[in-house]
C-alpha cells in the first residue's frame, strides 16, 4: 500500500502527526467559535 510506504520513515510519521494535530486544533477552534456565536444569537 502506498500510504504505508509514505509513512515508512520517521520524518514522514512526524509530519503526519503534526498535520493531524494542526487539523484537530483548527476543528476545535471552529467548533468553539460556532458554539459561541450560537449562544450569543440565542441569548
Amino acid at each position: 500500500m502506498q500510504f504505508f510506504d509514505y509513512l515508512s520513515t520517521n520524518h514522514d510519521i512526524n509530519r503526519f502527526v503534526f498535520a493531524v494535530v494542526i487539523c484537530y486544533c483548527v476543528i476545535e477552534a471552529v467548533v468553539h467559535c460556532y458554539r459561541g456565536a450560537k449562544a450569543r444569537k440565542a441569548g
